[in-house]
């Protein structure tokens, strides 16, 4: 059950007159939840990412935020910059997806040109982070900015340059009000958007009630506990027996 629904198509279109990035959102209560928890009943296999803010140093901060399914990815090795775009009418990532290869003697510019300006219409109340590109740069990256550091003449981990990933949902846990935010980037830039939002509106639903409920995989100890406690001898009844040591 929500406790806020996302904004109307009516809404919406009035909110693409001036940007062509519209926030939907829908929030639930989860008193009793985990980002680590969520993240497990999302994941498919695939590309992800699980982000914790830290504030001072040593204390958990406000958010939590989880991204599966990614839009676009970008990985950038031996100079040359791979980028996956899944198709909208494709519901599901899948590393068999075509990709195009460009040139990047600079990670950093070929991450600059794989996240595209946009104009995000402001809506009250969001997280400072609402989706974009996450990833990370190698180590090893450095020797693009600084020649005087060399480059190693072999990489026994086979990491990239960078690898980044942009998806279209977000889930933001608000660990002051106990809340879980499913926030989807509805871009209109495409010509129906009644259709897009429709998919968006269904994504951020679904995406709530997936987590919501236990995977088999959660399930199966606890039964495998109650399986394991039948028959047994409460402690305290005839025929139990108490071992201790001092």
């Amino acid at each position: 059950m929500t406790s806020s629904d996302p904004l109307s198509l009516a809404q919406t279109k009035r909110f693409a007159a001036n940007a062509d990035t519209i926030l939907l959102r829908a929030t639930r209560p989860a008193d009793l939840e985990t980002p680590i928890g969520a993240f497990l009943r999302l994941d498919d296999g695939g590309p992800a990412y699980l982000l914790e803010s830290v504030e001072g140093g040593d204390r958990l901060g406000r958010y939590s935020f989880v991204g599966t399914g990614p839009r676009r990815l970008l990985e950038v090795r031996d100079g040359l910059a791979r980028i996956q775009t899944r198709p909208l009418t494709v519901s599901e990532y899948s590393p068999d997806l075509p990709y195009e290869t460009h040139e990047a003697a600079d990670p950093l510019e070929a991450i600059r040109a794989f996240v595209p300006r946009r104009r995000v219409a402001p809506t009250e109340g969001m997280p400072r982070f609402t989706g974009g590109a996450v990833g990370a740069l190698a180590y090893d990256a450095i020797s693009c900015f600084e020649p005087s550091v060399p480059q190693p003449e072999r990489d026994p981990v086979g990491v990239p340059t960078a690898a980044f990933i942009e998806t279209d949902l977000v889930l933001v846990f608000d660990h002051l009000t106990h809340t879980l935010s499913a926030i989807a980037s509805l871009h209109t830039e495409t010509p129906d958007i009644d259709a897009r939002y429709r998919i968006a509106e269904t994504a951020v639903f679904e995406a709530l009630d997936r987590t919501a409920r236990p995977t088999a995989s959660e399930l199966a100890p606890a039964a495998g506990r109650r399986r394991s406690g039948e028959g047994s001898t409460p402690a305290g009844a005839p025929g139990a027996s108490v071992t201790g040591t001092t």
